[in-house]
C-alpha cells in the first residue's frame, strides 16, 4: 500500500538512557509511521502514539529486550473506555540488528509490524481531543533511530458518536406522541468533535 500524504522524515536521532523526545511535527490519530530503531543498550525502546501533552493518555509501542517481546501497552490509552492491558508477542532481535517498525494508527486501531516477522494490534479509545502527540523513548540504556518517516492517512473509520445535543434531541423525539424507531448509539470513537 502506498504511503499517505504530508510526508515527514527525521534522521540520525540518538536517545539517551531513560529519555523521551516528543516529535513536534508528527502528530495525529490517523498516521502511518516507518521507524528504524537500534536498541543499543536499552531494555525498552519504542514510541508513544495518541499521547496527551501531559501523558495522562498515551499508547506505548516498544521492544522489550529483556523479555524479547514486541509490546503495545494500552493501560493509559484512555481515561475512560476500553480494555487496559499489555499485548505482547515473542520477538527476538539479534545484537545490533535494526528493528524496523511499520506502525499504523487509524483512530481507534493501532497496528505494529516488526521486521516482517511479527505483528501486534490493539483497539484504543482516547477521550481527550489533544491526545495526538507522538514521541520516541528509551529506557535502561541508549537507543539510535537512523530513520523515522511519517505520513498522514485518511481514516478508514470515520464514524463519530452523536454529540450531547444530538442525544438530547433524540430523547425529545422519543417522548413525542408519534412513535419513532429506536435510535441505536455505537461506542464513541476517539477524538471526534
Amino acid at each position: 500500500m502506498p504511503p499517505g500524504y504530508n510526508p515527514r522524515e527525521k534522521n540520525n536521532l540518538t536517545l539517551a538512557a531513560n529519555s523521551q523526545v516528543t516529535l513536534d511535527d508528527v502528530r495525529g490519530n490517523s498516521l502511518e509511521l516507518l521507524i528504524e530503531i537500534i536498541p543499543d543498550s536499552a531494555l525498552h525502546c519504542g514510541l508513544e502514539v495518541c499521547a496527551s501533552p501531559d501523558r495522562t493518555e498515551t499508547t506505548r509501542i516498544f521492544y522489550d529486550a529483556a523479555e524479547k517481546k514486541l509490546k503495545i501497552d494500552t493501560r493509559k490509552s484512555s481515561l475512560d473506555h476500553g480494555t487496559k492491558a499489555v499485548e505482547a508477542a515473542p520477538f527476538v532481535l539479534k545484537n545490533e540488528q535494526t528493528l524496523t517498525l511499520p506502525v499504523y494508527v487509524d483512530k481507534s486501531v493501532v497496528e505494529v509490524f516488526a521486521n516482517d516477522r511479527q505483528a501486534v494490534a490493539r483497539r484504543i479509545y482516547p477521550t481527550r481531543h489533544d491526545s495526538l502527540h507522538v514521541s520516541l523513548f528509551s529506557k535502561g540504556g541508549s537507543t539510535s533511530v537512523p530513520t523515522l518517516r511519517a505520513w498522514d492517512i485518511m481514516p478508514s473509520n470515520t464514524y463519530c458518536p452523536p454529540t450531547h445535543r444530538q442525544v438530547a434531541m433524540d430523547t425529545r423525539l422519543h417522548e413525542s406522541p408519534t412513535p419513532h424507531p429506536p435510535i441505536r448509539h455505537r461506542q464513541p470513537g476517539p477524538n471526534c468533535p
